[in-house]
């Protein structure tokens, strides 16, 4: 058996690896994707083949094939624009222009098709969500391939917890059939989550000026520049440092005007005495939109719908992530744009949450905490995207369309809430089917594990959902 785990990108990683390893005796070949200054020391082993992320990130690929598989490249083909938003996370600086967007897709393809072909792997998994270009274009690979794959995903709100899941546009559907779950919640972890985000004044952890995420303490200043300067060399271009200096001093010139036009559209005063719709924007980019979001990546599909169908009582209020970094994900038509469209306002984006979230009659996220700690506080959510919560049919109303917007406006009674018995269901079912464990080190605060306890669980959870089906 030939195993592909994707992602040995810290010592946690390593640890589940070594697990895994240790209670599957048939694997016999391991593909490896790792990042370079991570140290491997595996149980002993037979044949071990390694990629090293860095080379991928950049689509730089040694081995790589010139001929294209013309029926991959229709299976995937629909997702480029999903995937040449996901190269925002490497930065525009890198990719500036469609050509290149496209050149680089085409090297991913054509590089990791290659190594499928010469690894041949009859399972794979992956430590995260596939969103970062090459792993995503990798999974898709994967999926027309039939090969056994399955990915690990932090519980997100749920914060004890995490997913094994197979597909990327759908979330767990077992998470439906919460009626005969116990109508209170049943152990300690569930009713802190709850009595958290029912708190409005709550601050996640993430969210705290002091925050910095621990696999991303490596991207110093030094090392920044130096991948993109690798970027530019596997795009072949000319005058590299001299393109590289013009490109920084018109991204501070255009910041400097976006985050003045900005301003201007920020909204002086809120009508309290309308219905209100609020619209916390998720952080770009990030894997909460792309992929998580689907056709909604472009959060623009959202508000424009909901102004379009809401009815003339309703005020939209659109509240942009703290932390979101200007012609960083968003530019400036995004915010032009959305300051043109009907009963939609602009807010400050350090107004404090529990004042909109008080005052409002629906909440519209993508994915999102906001819209997790709405349900909480019996709001009712329009969910967008693909998120856990979305099932939760008392309270949660998927949309995949206009017509399910137009039903949800036409059927909801905003004077009624939701029972919050139900509410409490729905977290029992989630605490029944999510793993308990951490899959990112950020995480290991909320857990009685420690890191070897929750490695051994799992590695036992992926035993289960990926080699035991």
């Amino acid at each position: 058996m030939t195993f592909l785990y994707v992602g040995a990108f810290d010592d946690l990683s390593v640890k589940i690896l070594n697990e895994i390893l240790f209670s599957n005796k048939n694997i016999k070949k391991l593909v490896l994707i790792k990042l370079k200054s991570v140290s491997i020391n595996l149980i002993d082993f037979d044949e071990i083949i390694s990629y090293d992320y860095e080379n991928l990130i950049l689509g730089n690929y040694s081995s790589s094939q010139n001929k294209i598989d013309i029926d991959e490249y229709n299976f995937i083909h629909t997702d480029f624009f999903q995937i040449s938003k996901m190269m925002d996370r490497i930065h525009k600086v890198f990719t500036y222009s469609f050509d290149d967007r496209y050149e680089m897709y085409l090297n991913h393809l054509k590089g990791l098709s290659n190594i499928l072909n010469l690894t041949n792997p009859d399972y794979t998994l992956f430590t995260n969500m596939p969103h970062e270009v090459y792993d995503y274009i990798l999974y898709k690979l994967l999926k027309y391939r039939n090969i056994n794959t399955r990915f690990l995903l932090h519980g997100m709100q749920m914060e004890n917890y995490f997913q094994i899941l197979s597909d990327i546009s759908e979330n767990d559907t077992r998470l439906k059939y919460y009626n005969d779950c116990p109508d209170e919640l049943q152990n300690n972890s569930l009713k802190l989550i709850y009595e958290k985000n029912k708190d409005l004044n709550h601050v996640q952890f993430y969210m705290k000026d002091d925050f910095h995420p621990s696999n991303r303490l490596k991207k110093s200043i030094l090392n920044s520049f130096k991948i993109r300067w690798e970027f530019l060399k596997v795009l072949n271009k000319k005058k590299l440092f001299y393109k590289y200096m013009i490109k920084i001093v018109a991204d501070q010139i255009e910041s400097f005007s976006t985050r003045k036009m900005v301003k201007g559209f920020i909204a002086k005063e809120i009508d309290f005495s309308k219905k209100i719709i609020f619209v916390p924007l998720n952080y770009q980019p990030e894997l909460t939109t792309s992929p998580m979001g689907g056709a909604f990546f472009d959060q623009r599909f959202m508000i424009q719908m909901l102004s379009s169908y809401c009815p003339d009582d309703f005020q939209i209020l659109v509240k942009d992530h703290p932390k979101q970094g200007i012609n960083f994900g968003r530019n400036k038509s995004f915010y032009k744009s959305i300051s043109k469209l009907d009963k939609v306002l602009l807010i400050d984006p350090n107004i404090n949450n529990d004042l909109i979230l008080k005052q409002s009659d629906v909440v519209a996220v993508v994915t999102g905490t906001l819209g997790f700690q709405a349900l909480c506080n019996s709001k009712k959510v329009l969910v967008f995207g693909n998120t856990f919560f979305k099932f939760f049919k008392e309270g949660a109303f998927p949309i995949k369309n206009e017509r399910d917007l137009i039903d949800f406006f036409e059927n909801s009674n905003f004077e009624k809430s939701f029972d919050e018995k139900q509410f409490f269901k729905f977290l029992n079912r989630c605490e029944e089917i999510f793993n308990y464990g951490f899959i990112d080190k950020d995480y290991i605060h909320f857990s009685s594990f420690d890191m070897d306890k929750n490695a051994i669980a799992v590695a036992g959870a992926v035993y289960k959902e990926l080699f035991n089906e």
